[in-house]
């Protein structure tokens, strides 16, 4: 049998639920369909087999209010506004009832409409939280979306396993106080929504069960004593001529119970189990560690799970109920709109119209000695000035020997200066690299040394620079032993880079050099890895002139 149609008719035929359908992927009735019968009675066995077989692909919606006794909160988890502590204060969470997810993410919570006679709809009662009531309709499990994601009842809060509760007292009075907006029948009085509880056609047959326990439970939130209780429950129970001591016995315990276990917190309880556990572990080894005896402790416990599914804990495997701990540190990304940026850096011999660079990114040059590290780092200095932050950092240069290199590129003194944008920093061997950097700006290291010449380092360093920068970008220049192309560090140094180059001195009485991209993670027109180019360095050291532009040549 389509599943669909399975569970439509076991909901209307087993919870006496009110079904319609819906449009494939979607919450609207089919074009030309009325709901207004079925706020009245209940379709047939044979009027929901003819829908579905109309079409296999209807969602299912259920009616809510008096006809299938069904009160719906739904909390839009995925709208920036929705506060966890916030909707605790309507519906705390030793509230266990039946719960579905919803495809964007939200949670449906099932409530016994009994109790919340006049409620109606109302969106935004509190922020990106809404009900439906009386005239209103939810869409159901197994239903999808247009994406063909599925609304799905909760492990262990499926109605079949944990009906619907009772509302909440403390629910129901913030409700009321501003539910005079929401009532649009002259016959719903404000004194009928105060006064519902009292009123005889609650005491009708299939309702007297939750509506005694709703009495009871109000009277305990209230600090009533349980004698007080049980007379109360007495009197009414006689005003439809009849008592039944070991009924009234049973719902002055549950409410004494439901109130023990509200000066629980679970959710705290459960976060501090995850806190401490290694591994995988499984629902039941939560219940025995807190020690959820009752199934609304359970319930309970189920449900703080689920708050922290994909944030705190996931799923291990395919077995329902067993989860792992996930790691804290891990980053989640999220996609929205926006183009994406590249950070507006300049690069000598055009290496930014080949890889593109964003921020967060590493630049290595790594160069034999007097091979041009320095020119090509002064000349990013020189193209960036006073267009973005940069902090200059060198290991051997002083303020006396950075005016000398200047002096090559023939401008004023004043311009190299530093400014509320650019800064120079003299490191010491001692200086950790990362916490020197400028997070969000350009950062220039000139050149990166090893403590006691342990270059096994090298991929170490680059994983703290990368962690330490924010918006900003850093360019690193490393020696390289004469004849090799990859820096003294090794590959590994090469790991977190977007771009790494190598320059090597070519043979003869030019200042030529020939420069190899080692690494292009991001190029702008196509794989660039490998390809060389040659430059002569001019003017004193401040200036790269292209003798062969960028290929694939020996």
């Amino acid at each position: 049998m389509n599943p669909i149609l399975e569970a439509a008719l076991h909901y209307a035929e087993h919870f006496k639920w009110s079904v319609i359908p819906l449009s494939p992927g979607a919450k609207i009735p089919p074009k030309g369909f009325s709901v207004i019968p079925f706020r009245e009675r209940i379709a047939s066995h044979e009027e929901i087999e003819s829908w579905w077989k109309a079409n296999p692909k209807y969602n299912i919606g259920i009616i809510t209010g008096k006809l299938s006794n069904l009160f719906v909160v739904d909390h839009d988890k995925h709208k920036p506004e929705y506060s966890e502590n916030e909707a605790l204060k309507y519906i705390p969470d030793n509230i266990i009832t039946t719960t579905c997810t919803t495809p964007s993410g939200g949670e449906h919570q099932y409530f016994l409409f009994s109790g919340a006679e006049g409620m109606t709809i109302k969106a935004g009662f509190a922020p990106a939280m809404d009900y439906r009531g009386e005239g209103g309709y939810v869409v159901a499990p197994p239903s999808v979306n247009g994406n063909g994601n599925a609304y799905r009842w909760v492990e262990g809060l499926t109605p079949d396993e944990c009906p619907p509760a009772v509302l909440e007292v403390s629910f129901l009075k913030i409700i009321t106080n501003s539910i005079y907006g929401d009532v649009t029948k002259s016959d719903v009085s404000p004194e009928h929504l105060v006064t519902a509880v009292t009123k005889r056609y609650i005491w009708e047959d299939g309702k007297r069960d939750d509506n005694l326990y709703y009495v009871a439970q109000c009277l305990k939130d209230c600090g009533a004593e349980n004698d007080y209780i049980s007379q109360v429950l007495r009197a009414i129970m006689l005003s439809w001529k009849e008592v039944n001591e070991a009924w009234i016995t049973e719902k002055v315990k549950s409410a004494t119970d439901r109130l023990a276990r509200k000066d629980r917190n679970w959710q705290e309880d459960v976060d501090r189990f995850i806190a401490v556990t290694d591994g995988s572990f499984s629902v039941t080894d939560c219940y025995h560690a807190l020690q959820a005896v009752t199934k609304l402790d359970k319930g309970a416990v189920r449900i703080a799970l689920n708050r922290r599914k994909n944030k705190a804990i996931q799923k291990v495997g395919s077995k329902d109920g067993v989860y792992s701990k996930l790691d804290q540190n891990m980053e989640f990304l999220t996609f929205d709109d926006k183009k994406e940026v590249a950070y507006p850096v300049t690069l000598p011999m055009v290496l930014d119209s080949l890889v593109e660079i964003n921020s967060g990114n590493i630049i290595l040059v790594a160069g034999e000695y007097n091979s041009g590290k320095t020119t090509f780092l002064l000349n990013v200095l020189c193209d960036n000035k006073n267009k973005v932050p940069i902090r200059y950092l060198s290991s051997e240069m002083d303020s006396s020997e950075f005016k000398k290199r200047f002096r090559g590129f023939g401008l004023p003194l004043d311009f190299w200066k530093p400014d509320d944008l650019t800064d120079y920093v003299k490191l010491k061997k001692n200086n950790d690299y990362h916490h020197c950097l400028k997070p969000d700006g350009l950062n220039i290291i000139d050149y990166l040394e090893f403590r006691d010449s342990d270059y096994t380092l090298g991929a170490e360093i680059m994983r703290q620079i990368h962690d330490a920068l924010g918006k900003g970008i850093c360019i690193v220049g490393i020696q390289k032993k004469e004849g090799t192309r990859l820096p003294r560090s090794g590959d590994l140094v090469l790991e977190k880079l977007r771009l790494a180059i190598s320059l090597t001195k070519y043979p003869g009485e030019r200042e030529l050099i020939v420069a190899e991209i080692l690494k292009g993670k991001m190029p702008r027109m196509g794989k660039c890895d490998g390809k060389k180019a040659m430059y002569e360095i001019k003017d004193l050291g401040s200036r790269f002139k292209e003798e062969r532009p960028w290929g694939y040549w020996k």
